[in-house]
């Protein structure tokens, strides 16, 4: 931030440099880059602030604006924005804590954050990447740099979510794959979010399947389920152990489950998995052996 003794200038680019930041408008040719997602700006200078923004709005961004570190905190929250870019020196917060803040949040952790400063000393550096700042920016500022540095991220994070989804379709067809029924599961409702290929087959399940993993369970099992297998699960991590399912069509098989409980960064219960394997084969051979 600026205080009374401070001065603060752009270095804008010259004319040619100027056209690549004024965006489409100023150019004849398609840009390699359209600029997508929205930027969250923390600044409490409104000249700063706005001519940043204006810089970014220019390439296609939308543009959230904050004065303080209180008030970015909770547009982040609300709105999740694609990348952050805040001062370090603020009146009425610290860039650093913001920092801390938007790490410590299960919904903003891993949103992408630059540091803009004009004291870009070692120790700031350093408590920046302690806190995993995504990068620096020194004052005075340049609007190209600014732009590039904002492009450079957002490919990175589009790279990264790319590669997620491939790996998330490659993670799919491996469930779809396996010979056991696995299942996520909602922790407050039971209710199955996810099904494999053979779970379907056993269960008799449709997508239009809206109930609870308890109805699959015959009434004893599913009292054991919600009294011993999921407190067991919550406490331990994982039940493992043997238990009988039942169809809507009433057909009764004998199971292995695992049982295990996921949880988030904050400790909170995000999901269950079950894996289910029948057992009726072996239970038919061994009822035959006796």
């Amino acid at each position: 931030a600026l205080h009374q003794a401070s001065s603060f200038k752009f270095l804008l680019p010259d004319a040619p440099r100027a056209a690549a930041v004024a965006g489409p408008a100023a150019q004849n040719g398609d840009r390699e880059w359209k600029g997508e997602g929205t930027i969250l700006i923390v600044d409490d200078e409104p000249a700063v602030r706005d001519c940043m923004a204006t810089a970014l709005r220019r390439q296609g961004y939308d543009m959230l604006l904050a004065e303080n570190a209180a008030e970015g905190a909770a547009l982040a929250s609300e709105h999740l924005p694609d990348l952050i870019i805040s001062d370090i020196c603020m009146d009425g917060g610290d860039g650093f804590e913001f920092l801390r803040t938007i790490r410590a949040g299960s919904r903003t952790a891993a949103t992408p954050f630059i540091i803009v400063t004009g004291h870009p000393d070692q120790d700031g550096m350093l408590e920046g990447l302690k806190h995993a700042a995504d990068g620096y920016l020194p004052k005075p500022l340049s609007l190209p740099s600014l732009v590039a540095a904002v492009e450079n991220r957002l490919k990175r994070e589009e790279l990264i979510r790319r590669d997620a989804s491939e790996i998330k379709t490659q993670l799919f067809r491996v469930l779809q794959a396996a010979p056991d029924l696995i299942a996520l599961v909602d922790p407050e409702t039971l209710t199955i979010h996810f099904l494999n290929s053979v779970g379907k087959r056993m269960l008799d399940w449709t997508e239009e399947s809206n109930e609870p993993l308890t109805r699959y369970f015959s009434p004893a099992a599913g009292e054991n389920l919600v009294k011993n297998i999921i407190p067991t699960a919550l406490k331990a991590g994982q039940w493992r152990g043997e238990s009988v399912l039942v169809t809507p069509s009433g057909r009764r098989m004998p199971v292995e489950i695992v049982l295990q409980s996921h949880r988030r960064s904050d400790e909170k219960v995000e999901y269950f998995s079950v894996i289910g394997r029948d057992l009726s084969e072996r239970k038919e051979n061994e009822s035959a052996l006796r």
